[in-house]
């Protein structure tokens, strides 16, 4: 059965699907959906529901990652003739290097497409630079999705219903439709369910902090490439440095990561021997979770997870994860139902 027999038969109206989160899996869901129905002759709705305002700074409007992402899957997006623009592209990195107790291993990637792009999730560090335009990469795509048809309302969902009917509820009004897509992440909370035993996934600490140094520092210490720390210390797993513009983000991920494990790591041998002496110049930092496990269920009649709040690979290329679930789930929807 094709995607307008489908709806057709299923729905008395227009099929209104329900976006929980306008972060890189909610708005691809959206995007790739909006696209997918036109091909079909579909007359689609589309709804995101995201609190956030990706125009400011800092943790108002940042989505909490490193923000690396596969350039391959930027050409997926651009499938759709949604180019990011190079404003929103910090940086462009095509290496490893790794330091461990034993030395250091540099890995360049040999396969261009294996690439990854260096990017904000809101508009850059708390204290950061004046950048002149809006640089955060989610408020693109979310911006995107408008522009293509979706509606975009920003109050934050509190309340998920599959049966009897399907919705999901903010403080303002109730919305009903024919499919509700978590992409919430794993930083969200206080979402209530009805018809749905919905688990999250697993979740573990992260400590973030951006370090200003300027872009031909940045350059002149880190080459262009994403630095990972191992060190022998078993609350720690790994730290990572990454470019990003001006701006270094440290990353670290392991245990409860107490206070002062960011001071701690900064001054490790392997990691003195990259930053300059004494950076202090700290412009954000957070400590935000990130998911180690899969949600249960991953779907259900009438609704999917997408991203971190469904399924993500360990450790890594969250966004990429977001933006592959997203396409798939959308593409399932329109071309084979909701149920």
């Amino acid at each position: 059965m094709n995607a307008s027999v489908y709806f057709t038969r299923q729905q008395a109206r227009d099929p209104h699907l329900l976006v929980v989160g306008g972060g890189p899996a909610g708005s691809s869901f959206a995007l790739f959906a909006l696209d997918y129905a036109q091909r079909a002759g579909i007359d689609l709705q589309v709804t995101i529901f995201e609190p956030r305002d990706f125009t400011r700074p800092g943790p108002w409007g940042c989505n909490m990652g490193a923000g690396l992402i596969p350039v391959r899957m930027l050409q997926h997006l651009a499938e759709i003739d949604v180019t990011v623009p190079p404003h929103v592209i910090r940086n462009h990195i095509s290496s490893y290097t790794l330091h461990t107790a034993a030395g250091q291993i540099h890995l360049p990637q040999p396969d261009p497409v294996g690439d990854v792009i260096g990017v904000y999730r809101g508009n850059g560090p708390r204290n950061g630079p004046d950048w002149g335009t809006c640089i955060s990469f989610d408020h693109f795509l979310l911006q995107a999705a408008q522009e293509r048809g979706a509606q975009v309302i920003h109050e934050r969902v509190t309340h998920i219903s599959l049966s009897p009917h399907t919705f999901v509820a903010t403080r303002e009004g109730r919305y009903t439709g024919s499919l509700v897509v978590l992409a919430t992440g794993v930083n969200s909370g206080g979402l209530e369910t009805e018809g749905l035993d919905y688990q999250p996934p697993r979740r573990s600490k992260m400590a973030q902090v951006e370090l200003f140094l300027g872009e031909e520092l940045v350059e002149e210490r880190l080459q262009g490439s994403v630095h990972i720390v191992l060190p022998q210390n078993n609350q720690l797993k790994f730290g990572t440095l990454v470019p990003k513009g001006p701006c270094i983000n440290v990353s670290l991920l392991g245990g409860d990561l107490p206070s002062g494990s960011v001071e701690r790591f900064l001054q490790l041998p392997e990691v003195r021997s990259v930053l300059p002496e004494g950076v202090q110049n700290r412009a954000c930092g957070c400590r935000p979770y990130i998911s180690v496990g899969a949600a249960r269920p991953l779907y259900a009649d009438r609704f999917v997870a997408i991203g971190d709040a469904g399924i993500t690979r360990l450790y890594k290329n969250g966004i990429g994860t977001g933006l592959r679930t997203a396409r798939r789930a959308a593409f399932t929807a329109i071309n084979y139902g909701t149920t």
